[in-house]
């Protein structure tokens, strides 16, 4: 399945007919907040395999042959509002695997050989008309992904050529020339899945090498080297999707493995995106207290993060009794706030017996033990 937000509304598609017990064929629109299920139906005849949303129109790629009351094979545009079809009717003569809309271009890739009563292999741009352009990169074999940063585009997928150049299962593309750059980072398998962050390109598919190192199925690449970086997730099994969230710094992903990063997660996992939060604090507590929050996280450049130490979790009548920031004496407040974060941290809490307990608990003792024998002092009294 396939998704994509735009505002309130969730748009699925995939190769269901009901969703949330409602008929729906391939596609559907759902609000993010309550879960329900709108009336919008554009009603493809087939799967759906990507979609995009602009403004209020929704674009849908993937097997039909029909959608939004129309006639419209493998690509279509259609109302965001009444989910009918629009003019825009490309016809490729195959199916169409992956969109992406950048600087108001659709992108299209996949099977197709012709589109829009044009030869294009495998892969095609429509202007803000949704004209077809000239740009024609001449991929020689399938296309599976496509995603558009500023100048380039990338596509990954089953081929060995761009043009006139050995580019293997991965590629950038001038956005303006359709040829190939010097970035090459050359996967031994196929690429079915592209997420960019910031100068990080994100890849997933069945290969088992990609950027020069060993990466089974999922790797981040350097946008300007080509090479994989140290992120290595070690899916043991195929990814077919991947997104990243800004909001909340994490990448997703989806796939046909069972263990990820050396732990299991079945079909899906999420991890912190280490381009949006480069830095980690590790929290520590010894005994007698606690701090939260503890252990690893993950911290954007610039970014602040607070931390609440608990003597008294569970342990009545301890103080905080020292604080240590990367191994360096910080305190013994309560709270501890990093601010401005550019470089990864340590913290430890130390917790101690709370000396003013102490005192009051001797005071009371003394007190007890030296109160006056009452009858003592009424015989004194009564023998002067």
């Amino acid at each position: 399945s396939v998704l994509a937000l735009s505002g309130s509304v969730v748009y699925a598609g995939g190769n269901f007919t009901s969703i949330n017990e409602t008929s729906k064929n391939y596609l559907a629109a759902i609000d993010k907040t309550s879960g329900m299920i709108s009336s919008w139906n554009p009603d493809p005849d087939d799967e759906i395999l990507s979609l995009a949303v602009s403004d209020s129109t929704v674009y849908a790629a993937g097997y039909f042959l029909a959608i939004g009351g129309q006639s419209r094979q493998f690509l279509a545009e259609v109302s965001g509002i009444t989910g009918t079809a629009t003019s825009f009717d490309p016809r490729p003569n195959y199916a169409v695997q992956s969109i992406t809309i950048a600087n108001n271009k659709l992108y299209a890739c996949g099977y197709f050989t012709s589109i829009s009563d044009s030869s294009r292999n495998y892969i095609a741009s429509f202007d803000e008309n949704r004209n077809i352009t000239s740009w024609n990169p001449n991929l020689d074999n399938y296309a599976y992904s496509v995603s558009a940063h500023d100048a380039l585009v990338y596509v990954g997928g089953d081929f060995y050529n761009v043009g006139d150049s050995a580019r293997t299962k991965l590629a950038a593309i001038d956005v303006n020339t359709g040829q190939a750059t010097l970035w090459n980072p050359s996967p031994d398998l196929y690429v079915t899945t592209i997420a960019l962050s910031g100068s990080t390109v994100y890849v997933g598919g069945g290969f088992g090498s990609v950027g020069g190192s060993n990466r089974n199925n999922i790797a981040s690449i350097d946008a300007s080297t080509g090479l994989a970086t140290s992120w290595n997730p070690n899916a043991n099994g195929e990814v077919f999707a991947l997104a990243i969230s800004t909001s909340q710094g994490k990448v997703y992903v989806g796939g046909s493995f069972g263990t990820i990063f050396s732990s299991g997660h079945t079909y899906f996992a999420s991890f912190d995106d280490p381009v949006q939060l480069p830095y980690t604090i590790t929290a520590t507590a010894e005994s007698n207290g606690a701090i939260s929050p503890s252990g690893i996280i993950s911290v954007a450049n610039g970014g602040n993060k607070t931390y609440v130490l608990n003597p008294r979790d569970g342990n009545p009548g301890y103080r905080v009794d020292s604080i240590f920031v990367d191994g360096v004496f910080a305190g013994q407040a309560e709270t501890y706030s990093f601010s401005n974060v550019t470089s990864s941290h340590t913290i430890n809490a130390k917790f101690a017996l709370n000396d003013t307990t102490k005192f009051r608990t001797f005071k009371v003792d003394v007190a007890l033990s030296a109160k006056p024998n009452k009858s003592k002092i009424r015989s004194n009294v009564s023998s002067s």
